[in-house]
């Protein structure tokens, strides 16, 4: 007879404490992150035509200050190039004008590598960068290949989760805490209904 009475009582509508049970971490404090995360290309699609050119306003600027410094660092390779032809066989202009050439070309490499890599998917563009260069990952005018980076090094193209957050509690961690009983639960369980 309690038992029915208390049922009655539970999914009365309205009835204090009745409904449906809080979730599992309800009034915690503590969130749990994101099922899946947000890639830029993904925002981007979803925005209409008038957020885009805003978006694509923003970035013209950004766009065109990369290329003309890929294009000075082009010139200035070239300028490096024809003064180490000029300079005499064997000399220490020769082999200054010779090393800053390949600083010149090992920077462009970077450059280059560094601007594709978030389009490949990678997650550590350095790492993946210094892979590259050891493996020797690169074609005949300097780009990277990046099939065969992500064969060699697939851990670098590893989509990350984030980690879980953390608490204000200081020693409790980024586990859940163990599940607090409320009076509901407890005259549930004494009444025989969980």
């Amino acid at each position: 007879m309690l038992r029915d009475a208390l049922r009655r009582y539970r999914n009365a509508p309205g009835a204090p404490g009745g409904g449906t049970p809080p979730a599992p971490g309800a009034g915690t404090g503590t969130q749990d992150p994101p099922a899946n995360t947000l890639s830029y290309d993904d925002w981007y699609k979803g925005l209409d035509d008038s957020q885009k050119a805003l978006v694509d306003g923003n970035t013209s600027g950004l766009k065109s200050a990369l290329q003309s410094e890929r294009s000075s660092r082009q010139a200035l390779e070239k300028q490096v190039a024809e003064l180490a032809k000029k300079a005499e066989k064997g000399s220490e202009i020769e082999t200054q004008l010779g090393q800053l050439q390949a600083q010149l070309s090992e920077a462009n490499q970077r450059a280059e590598f560094l601007a594709g890599a978030p389009a490949a998917g990678c997650a550590d563009p350095q790492l993946a960068f210094l892979a590259a260069r050891e493996g020797g990952h690169f074609d005949m005018n300097g780009k990277p290949n990046w099939e065969a980076i992500k064969l060699a090094h697939p851990n670098l193209f590893a989509t990350q989760t984030p980690a879980p957050r953390g608490s204000g509690d200081v020693g409790r961690g980024n586990q859940d805490p163990p599940k607090a009983d409320d009076m509901n639960a407890l005259i549930r369980r004494a009444a025989g209904l969980q």
